[in-house]
């Protein structure tokens, strides 16, 4: 089982400068947006009143100064912020404007343009303070942790260790089997979004193939019908969602070759401890190493009582 990770880490997949990701709770990105947006309002704010005091330092003279000249001071003085700033300007313009003093218009535009452009920037960096989120309707990239790790661990020299073993393998079984027929088959209309990085892995497939083992007499169908699938070169990053440097990802290819075997002549049968019809069968194909002289066993009891005749 995996779970997302909350936390700073850096995406992989983006430019350097723009790696850094952050994934937060749902309720806890909600007040993230909040302090962005109360964030920008405040630096544009400030930001305002450096540019007044840029402006008002620039155009401080020691020249006999007319009236209107010293209203725009004090409107770069004393404005909290640049729309308030915006405003007085154009009052003061509407004021003057039946007296036509020598450019007015310009001396308007000195304070009315700067303080437009921090208002229309920060307002617009405020707007999109939002983006720096993963939309729900869009793909979505985050980092998983482990959780519940490790391997199941049965006791198969009891008979109901050997049930339980094959209950869990065939389940894991109808699960794969259930998301590949969504996934690659497209047999089902629910809109199942996958876990992984691609739902799907690009493969290519071949039915006559040689047959997979040595002894090619012993494939049912013939030496050269048994079946094959073999993946295209997979990429650790884009194909398997494994997050890593450039230099670090690595690239591999998966095949496997399926046929049926004629076996009969290597069992080995000896009886059980559930009954008088408890078969145990080896299957003499090449010893395990360090684990069993036989390849595979098989428990006619464990069958019988769990239905399950076979596992993939």
């Amino acid at each position: 089982m995996v779970a997302i990770a909350a936390g700073l880490w850096w995406d992989y997949s983006k430019p350097s400068v723009l790696a850094a990701t952050i994934t937060l709770p749902i309720d806890v990105g909600g007040y993230l947006l909040s302090g962005l947006t109360l964030l920008v309002s405040v630096g544009g704010a400030s930001f305002w009143n450096i540019v007044a005091f840029l402006l008002h330092h620039w155009r401080a003279t020691g020249l006999p100064a007319s009236t209107v000249y010293v209203q725009h001071q004090a409107c770069l003085r004393n404005s909290a912020n640049a729309t308030r700033a915006i405003w007085e300007a154009l009052k003061i313009h509407q004021a003057w404007a039946g007296k036509r003093p020598d450019r007015l218009a310009f001396q308007t535009c000195l304070v009315v343009i700067p303080a437009f452009l921090v208002w229309a920037c920060f307002s617009t960096a405020a707007l999109f303070t939002s983006s720096v989120t993963n939309k729900a309707y869009a793909s979505v990239v985050a980092r998983v942790q482990p959780q519940n790790c490790g391997f199941w661990n049965y006791n198969t020299t009891t008979t109901e260790g050997a049930i339980a073993l094959a209950r869990m393998r065939i389940a894991d079984t109808i699960q794969a089997r259930s998301y590949a027929s969504s996934f690659y088959a497209n047999t089902t209309s629910l809109p199942v979004r996958p876990v992984f990085s691609r739902s799907t892995l690009p493969y290519t497939i071949q039915r006559s193939a040689p047959c997979p083992i040595p002894a090619a007499e012993r494939c049912s169908l013939g030496p050269d019908k048994a079946f094959r699938i073999e993946s295209d070169f997979l990429d650790s990053h884009d194909m398997l969602g494994i997050n890593a440097r450039p230099e670090d990802r690595v690239t591999g290819q998966i095949s496997l070759t399926c046929s049926p075997v004629r076996v009969k002549d290597l069992e080995r049968r000896s009886p059980g401890t559930a009954g008088k019809d408890d078969v145990v069968i080896d299957f003499l194909l090449g010893p395990i190493r360090h684990s069993s002289n036989y390849t595979y066993q098989y428990k006619t009891a464990a069958a019988n009582n769990s239905g399950i005749r076979y596992h993939l």
